[in-house]
C-alpha cells in the first residue's frame, strides 16, 4: 500500500503538472510548487501540515482557488468585449487577494460582487434602451413614407431612448460599434448603416412627396371604387357577423415533455361579440 506521503506528494505533483499545462492558474500553481518545496524537506504527513499551517498554505489554496477563478471569468469576459463584466471580475480578484482568511475572503468577494451586479445591471438597462431606440427606427422604418404622423411617433419613440442613453453618456452610434450590444440585433455591417442613416433622418422626418402622391391616388381610387356601394358592403358585413364565430381555447401542456398540447374550448361568440 503506498506511503501516505508519497500518495500526498503525487496529489500535488499532479495538480501542478496541470495548473501549468493550462496556465489559466498561476496563482494556484505558485501555491502547489511551494508545497511540494516543503513536502521535499518534510519527515511525515503530520511535518507538513505544520510547515504548511506556518505559511499560512491550507488558506492559500483555497484563496488562490478563488482568485483564479475571478480572473479566468475576467478574461474570458475580455475576449467576449464585455467590458462591464471582465472590469466585474477583475475586481472581484483584487478583493481576494487582500482577503486574510476564510471570511474576510467570503466578505470581500460578496462586496465586490454585489458592486459588479449594480455594474451589470446598468448594463442591462443600457442594454435594453438600446434596443428599443433601435426598434423604433425599425417601426420608422416600416412606415409608409406617406404617413408624416406615424414617423413622427415613432421619431417621439426614439427621442425618448435616446435621450435616455445620452444621459448615461452613452450613443447608438457609440453603442452600435460595441460587439455584446451589436450582437444582440443581429444585422449586417450593411444594416448598421442604413440603421445609422435613419437615426439622423428620424431627428426630423419629413414625408416623402411622391409616396405622399402615390398614397393619395391610391386612396382616391378606393373611394371610387367603392362609392355607390354602401348598401352592397352593409350586406356583406351583416353576412361575415351571421356566419361567422370567434373561439378562445385554452392551451394545456403534458404532463410529460415532449408531448402534444391538448387545447380546451373556453369562448365562443360572434364576430360582434
Amino acid at each position: 500500500m503506498a506511503d501516505l506521503m508519497d500518495l500526498t506528494k503525487t496529489y500535488h505533483e499532479t495538480i501542478r503538472a496541470r495548473l501549468e499545462k493550462t496556465g489559466l492558474s498561476p496563482s494556484q500553481l505558485e501555491v502547489h510548487k511551494r508545497i511540494l518545496e516543503l513536502a521535499a524537506t518534510s519527515s511525515d504527513v503530520n511535518d507538513l501540515e505544520t510547515k504548511k499551517e506556518a505559511e499560512g498554505l491550507t488558506f492559500a489554496i483555497s484563496k488562490t482557488l478563488s482568485i483564479d477563478n475571478w480572473m479566468v471569468k475576467a478574461k474570458a469576459a475580455k475576449e467576449a468585449e464585455d467590458m462591464v463584466a471582465a472590469k466585474m471580475f477583475a475586481d472581484t480578484a483584487e478583493a481576494a487577494k487582500k482577503a486574510t482568511d476564510n471570511a474576510s475572503l467570503g466578505a470581500a468577494i460578496e462586496e465586490a460582487s454585489t458592486k459588479g451586479m449594480e455594474a451589470l445591471r446598468e448594463q442591462e438597462d443600457i442594454r435594453n434602451t438600446f434596443l428599443d431606440a433601435v426598434s423604433a427606427i425599425f417601426d420608422y422604418r416600416n412606415v409608409h413614407g406617406g404617413y408624416l404622423d406615424k414617423k413622427r411617433k415613432f421619431a417621439d419613440n426614439l427621442k425618448i431612448h435616446d435621450t435616455k442613453l445620452k444621459s448615461k453618456g452613452k450613443s447608438i452610434a457609440e453603442l452600435s460599434k460595441v460587439s455584446t450590444f451589436r450582437q444582440s440585433v443581429p444585422i449586417t455591417d450593411e444594416q448598421w448603416q442604413t440603421v445609422l442613416k435613419l437615426y439622423e433622418e428620424m431627428q426630423s422626418p419629413t414625408v416623402d412627396p411622391e409616396a405622399q402622391a402615390k398614397l393619395t391616388e391610391e386612396v382616391n381610387a378606393a373611394k371610387q371604387a367603392l362609392s355607390g356601394k354602401s348598401d352592397e358592403m352593409k350586406a356583406v358585413t351583416e353576412h361575415i357577423n351571421a356566419k361567422g364565430t370567434r373561439m378562445a381555447y385554452l392551451g394545456i401542456a403534458p404532463k410529460d415533455a415532449p408531448g402534444p398540447y391538448t387545447f380546451e374550448k373556453i369562448w365562443e361568440g360572434g364576430c360582434d361579440e
